[in-house]
């Protein structure tokens, strides 16, 4: 009936809810009728207390097996994930990310032309942290000579790939 055990998880929870309170409304009904010849107020509170609590607990036990299944829904889908690009060729990869349009936190990586948005590249785990005098915009803003982010001429690393500006003399733009 279901492939992943996280899904069975999650069914159960609901049956172990549904089941916890069923017994408490008939705990709590039975001793209301056992105790009302002692206290009929007494016993009302009793019973009432006793239903109250069943599905409190109930409800702990049906969360936490519920989580527990999404838990092991998203443990299983993330496995799948990676089976599947482990099946997938390193150059397949790369050709998805050096075709896709670069977006506004990502640059292209200098040593295999993937799209990325942060060093060590994802696709060849290039690594590049050269230090680079940045490219002179204006006298408030300069331009990254990795990325082409343009950013405050106080940075000393840039805000989008993480490569060191060096301190020498920055670069003008013609």
């Amino acid at each position: 009936m279901f492939d992943i055990a996280g899904e069975k998880l999650k069914v159960i929870s609901k049956l172990v809810f549904g089941i916890g309170v069923l017994l408490s409304v008939v705990s709590g009904i039975v001793d209301m009728i056992a105790l009302w010849q002692w206290s009929a107020i007494g016993a009302f509170f009793i019973g009432l207390l006793i239903i109250t609590l069943g599905i409190f607990g109930a409800w702990v036990t049906g969360l936490a097996l519920h989580a527990i299944g999404i838990a092991a829904v998203s443990a299983e889908r993330s496995e799948n994930m990676i089976r599947s690009l482990a099946k997938t060729d390193d150059r397949e990869i790369g050709a998805t990310f050096q075709n896709a349009p670069l977006t506004k936190h990502q640059f292209r990586c200098d040593r295999c032309g993937s799209m990325i948005s942060s060093f060590p590249c994802i696709v060849c785990a290039s690594k590049k942290q050269d230090v680079a005098p940045p490219i002179r915009v204006d006298e408030k803003t300069i331009k990254c000579p990795s990325c082409g982010f343009t950013q405050l001429a106080s940075r000393k690393k840039c805000w989008r790939c993480g490569m060191a500006f060096s301190e020498e003399e920055t670069v003008e733009t013609d």
